[in-house]
């Protein structure tokens, strides 16, 4: 019945097998740990609502973790995902997410299926290499409240034409 744990820190260089049987875990903090990889059957605990995965060394997530339709946070950050095949289309199925943190990354483009996260709240974008955001994000117009692209290669035409796709968002560039 454990719906909280907290294994921030701990050294862990792969994540434990036995942690797939917790199947009402509604958040896991695996941050600041050395995982190079998250497991596909990570994506079978279908409860979580928060997984923070930030500060490690990952390369790419798994696909099932579009399987977490529940999550409402999550926290990819300060890690080494690099083009968008790091960060798989299935995301775009986690249509109750309100928090992505993609920061600290080497990202060089945003996947367009992020316009699809229309419940989303909070993007944090900033430190990566990116130089525009796709159009799709004008789906997100209605409910994107707050969007971090600082510290990326933006350009000031560029900058005016994301303001004008978000109008109602504060942007922090």
């Amino acid at each position: 019945n454990l719906k909280w744990l907290d294994l921030i820190g701990n050294l862990l260089t792969s994540v434990p097998e036995s942690l797939g049987n917790l199947t009402n875990l509604q958040t896991l903090n695996l941050g600041s740990n050395y995982l190079s990889s998250v497991p596909e059957w990570l994506g079978n605990l279908t409860n979580l609502q928060k997984l923070n995965l930030y500060g490690n060394q990952l390369t790419s997530v798994p696909e099932s973790l579009g399987n977490l339709t529940n999550l409402q946070e999550m926290n990819l950050g300060g890690n080494q995902l690099n083009q968008l095949t790091s960060v798989p289309e299935s995301l775009g199925n986690l249509t109750n997410l309100q928090d992505l943190r993609l920061n600290y990354n080497q990202l060089t483009s945003v996947p367009k299926w992020l316009g699809n996260l229309t419940n989303l709240k909070k993007l944090l974008l900033d430190s990566n290499q990116l130089t525009t955001l796709p159009a799709s994000f004008t789906k997100l117009a209605g409910t994107l409240k707050y969007l971090y692209p600082t510290a990326n290669p933006i350009s000031p035409a560029e900058q005016a034409g994301i303001r004008a796709m978000l109008p109602n968002t504060t942007i922090y560039f």
